[in-house]
């Protein structure tokens, strides 16, 4: 059973539904094709987003070229993990090393990992970004969790640009950046999305909650995604200013 609770489980199966195309995709098979996946996790509370990823790819045959002892694919991860919570990345690294713990005892698609953190707020810590990608590797997932309206009241909207393009060069070609944001945050989104050129979703997920007098709730949301290849954005920059 995946270590969250029912108030994460939103942000866990919203994260889970924005890759799945990108976790079945030829981009992603390419970048493990070294038996290794890294993840930058800006925003990352308690773990949640990686913990939802690390799942699905444990669920997922044939993502890498190691292998278990019983014949899977396996996979080892690197997950990098920023909040400027102390609480949350405590909280989180322990839930997340509890979860890989239990998957390395059972022998299944995930073996090995590495969890640093980051507690210098985004963008303020680039320079440690940089130097983690150059050191252990350029990121094959980038996630920014519910961030994008906080860098937007700090810095702007050009600032917040800015930051997602400075962001890109750490990331693989076949890797993908992905920003969540609630549905209060549309308007938002959509200019960023029109002003690094990529496009943005609306997601629309049912969630059955199970209280404890035993009856069945359903709940259903709305949020915003944008997932998108950094070679993409770059290329269509560079078409834009042609």
């Amino acid at each position: 059973m995946l270590p969250v609770t029912l108030l994460q489980c939103r942000h866990l199966f919203q994260l889970q539904n924005s890759i799945v195309d990108y976790v079945a995709s030829h981009d992603f098979r390419r970048a493990t094709q070294s038996g290794c996946l890294r993840i930058l996790d800006v925003g990352a509370g308690p773990a949640v987003a990686s913990i939802g990823l690390t799942d699905m790819i444990d669920r997922t045959q044939g993502t890498s070229v190691s292998e278990t002892t019983d014949g899977r694919e396996s996979v080892h991860m690197t997950h990098i993990l920023n909040d400027t919570s102390p609480v949350c990345l405590e909280t989180g690294k322990r839930m997340l090393t509890a979860f890989l713990h239990d998957k390395e005892a059972s022998n299944t698609g995930v073996l090995g990992h590495r969890i640093l953190t980051l507690s210098t707020a985004f963008p303020g810590n680039m320079c440690q970004i940089r130097q983690l990608a150059s050191l252990s590797g350029h990121f094959d997932l980038a996630i920014l969790s519910y961030v994008i309206r906080p860098l937007a009241d700090d810095g702007g909207l050009r600032n917040l640009v800015k930051t997602v393009r400075t962001l890109e060069p750490f990331c693989k070609p076949e890797g993908r950046v992905l920003l969540i944001q609630d549905k209060f945050r549309e308007p938002l989104i959509r200019q960023l999305a029109d002003m690094i050129s990529v496009q943005y979703r609306e997601q629309t997920l049912t969630q059955e909650i199970y209280p404890p007098r035993g009856s069945n709730e359903k709940s259903t949301y709305t949020y915003f995604d944008c997932l998108f290849s950094p070679r993409q954005a770059m290329r269509n920059r560079y078409e834009l200013a042609a």
